[in-house]
């Protein structure tokens, strides 16, 4: 699955540049991950992701490969779920322009491959979750440019294991009511779908309570199906 995305940072190309291009300070910026080693282009993370109901945890490795010529960024990757099987694998390019006379807008394209629990979500919500992890990203990463956090030394970056805190889950969801806020409609038209059907079996079928329960049945499981493409 390939999700593209674009979004605007407030801030000059070269202060996005310096911490985009550093693993740890732009992982910093990403809710519910962080870096466990670092080895030059190479890295582990863990990864904690809040679905709904669902609590995820991914470890992992990649390889961040920075271009500065072109302010293009690549990070390959994979990761196996802790605790359910699950894997991901993701590749994500970056690419950084000047936009107005303070600003940076960044063109990312993430080619996505999930399998387990998450692989459940249609295309839709899986999007929606990319778009909501990119704005408190962005807002994280201005946050840290405009408080000057001292990057590392020029040309080096320290190899090896990692002291960082274990990342907190945040639900890129919104929770269960959130869902139900946002799907009501299509589960209020599915209800009613049913109940309608229903009545419609009962007037034609009087004599046949088996051979109507069937149709209803049958009929609301396709109008399932429709909204179930629907929200995908």
């Amino acid at each position: 699955m390939e999700i593209a995305h674009d979004f605007t940072i407030a801030a000059p190309l070269p202060a996005v540049w310096e911490v985009l291009s550093d693993p740890r300070r732009a992982v910093s910026a990403l809710p519910g991950a962080s870096i466990t080693e670092l080895n030059g282009e190479d890295f582990a993370a863990e990864l904690a992701i809040k679905l709904g109901p669902m609590n995820l945890r991914y470890g992992g490795r990649g390889t961040m490969r920075s271009d500065a010529a072109d302010h293009r960024i690549v990070i390959s990757g994979n990761g196996i779920e802790q605790r359910g099987g699950g894997t991901v694998a993701a590749t994500i390019t970056a690419a950084l322009t000047p936009a107005g006379t303070a600003g940076t807008a960044v063109a990312v394209v993430v080619d996505l491959d999930l399998t387990g629990k998450p692989a459940q979500f249609g295309r839709g919500i899986l999007t929606e979750v990319v778009t909501r992890l990119t704005g408190i990203f962005v807002k994280r990463l201005e946050d840290q440019i405009r408080s000057g956090a001292a990057p590392a030394p020029s040309g080096t970056r320290p190899s090896g294991a990692v002291a960082t805190p274990a990342p907190e889950a945040l639900d890129l969801l919104g929770g269960p009511a959130a869902l139900l806020r946002k799907y009501a409609p299509a589960i209020g038209a599915f209800a009613g779908g049913v109940a309608l059907t229903l009545l419609a079996t009962r007037r034609r079928r009087p004599a046949g309570p088996e051979s109507a329960g069937r149709v209803v049945v049958v009929l609301a499981s396709d109008r399932l199906l429709e909204l179930l493409r629907a929200v995908e």
